[in-house]
């Protein structure tokens, strides 16, 4: 017949009211969660920890990709850095501050304005000298002006004068060489006029072919003709360094998000950022798991939530332990969460004193433990209710239970207790 190993079982509750001490390696069964623990011979039932099944590492992982199903995978994916957002919002702010080098743009400062251009193009407009290479643009003669005078010019051909026309000779207006058959004695030659045709007028000039100019230097700021040479230069200085993919305004735009308002965007993400101190967190609030390395420092008073479930006094990382040789009537609020020691020769009781005269929270537990043969025994003052089953006194030396405050002048005691 085949061997059946049997272990100590039993339900939650069960479990919960003994409250053993698990030899090492002994397994302790659930039977209605079928959940179990192994002992380590010195921890009680409620201080183990249930063994994981599969079904609850897989929930744990939740689907998550192979590339970010571990801590250590998590904790890489953030550089290993504790405090990854605290330090992408500094940066950031560090780069909102910052004028040099920025996009490419060597300072941001040099940036023309919109307005800047607008009272440049208007000084231009009200300029009169040195524009676009004429010496003074007040001097030129209107076509309306010149056709004017023009009309009071007799025709050459078959001049019809007015007035009193005196004798006048060729040479008395300047053209004593001047006859109507050679062609360069005319006052102005056909091959003269061909050499005008080719040049450009001042006004509105349309020119053809490969026009060059004078380069002006980098940087000038004049009404002087801006050569190719000349804006690729300039543009050129604008570029500087960038990268290839950061050297255009559509580059630059798309990197902000097209997001006219980067900087308020910016501004205001940042606002919706807790600060490092005393930030007040609403909402639902993750927890994350740190690694061996990292680091979280929390204030004296501790973490206050806005449900109550922890105030300022806080949760201590350490039990502080209470030792007493004699009967003891709990006296401060800040016996709360600690162990109370009670060793005497002979029985001791310990008294919990009403809310009037210590009030602490609902909720509230602390934890007794007999360390020598005189029985302990547990005591409400006048007035108060004390629960136990099955018993109000612990049952032998080293045996420890949990006092709990369940409501107001209403406790509950449970642990290694007998009648």
């Amino acid at each position: 017949m085949a061997t059946r190993m049997q272990q100590r079982r039993g339900t939650a509750a069960q479990w919960t009211a003994a409250n053993p001490v698990l030899a090492a390696g002994e397994i302790g069964f659930e039977t209605n969660t079928s959940k179990f623990k192994m002992g380590n011979g010195s921890s009680n039932w409620e201080a183990l920890t249930y063994f994981a099944n599969a079904e609850e590492l897989a929930a744990l992982l939740d689907g998550a990709p192979d590339l970010l199903n571990t801590l250590n995978e998590l904790a890489a994916a953030m550089g290993d850095d504790p405090n990854f957002f605290v330090t992408v919002g500094n940066d950031l702010g560090t780069h909102l501050s910052t004028t040099t080098s920025i996009h490419g743009i060597p300072d941001t400062a040099l940036l023309a304005t919109k307005s800047y251009a607008d009272d440049a193009v208007g000084t231009h407009n009200s300029d009169t000298t040195n524009v676009h290479g004429i010496a003074d643009t007040s001097a030129l003669a209107l076509t309306a002006t010149v056709n004017s005078a023009l009309n009071l010019k007799a025709s050459l051909a078959s001049p019809t004068f007015t007035g009193t026309v005196a004798g006048i000779t060729k040479t008395m207006v300047g053209l004593g060489s001047v006859d109507n058959t050679e062609d360069s004695a005319k006052p102005v030659s056909t091959a003269t006029q061909t050499a005008l045709d080719l040049k450009a007028p001042l006004a509105s000039p349309a020119l053809t072919g490969v026009p060059t100019a004078p380069t002006a230097t980098a940087g000038t700021a004049t009404t002087q003709v801006a050569t190719t040479q000349f804006v690729g230069t300039a543009v050129s200085n604008l570029v500087a360094s960038s990268p290839a993919a950061l050297d255009t305004l559509n580059e630059l735009a798309t990197a902000l998000g097209n997001d006219a308002n980067f900087s308020t965007t910016v501004t205001n993400n940042l606002a919706a950022k807790a600060p490092l101190a005393s930030p007040a967190l609403t909402g639902t609030a993750t927890v994350v798991n740190l690694t061996a390395s990292g680091t979280v420092t929390l204030p004296a008073a501790g973490i206050v939530f806005s449900d109550g479930t922890q105030a300022a006094e806080g949760v201590p990382s350490r039990t502080t332990i209470i030792q007493k040789t004699g009967s003891y009537t709990l006296s401060a609020l800040t016996e709360r969460d600690d162990l109370i020691e009670m060793g005497s020769g002979s029985g001791m009781t310990l008294t919990i004193p009403t809310d009037a005269t210590l009030n602490f929270p609902i909720g509230t537990s602390l934890d007794i433990l007999q360390t020598s043969t005189g029985q302990v025994t547990f005591a409400g003052a006048a007035g108060v209710t004390v629960n136990a089953t099955p018993g109000l006194k612990l049952r032998t030396t080293w045996s420890s239970a949990t006092l709990f405050k369940r409501a107001a002048n209403t406790w509950v005691v449970y642990g290694d207790l007998t009648a």
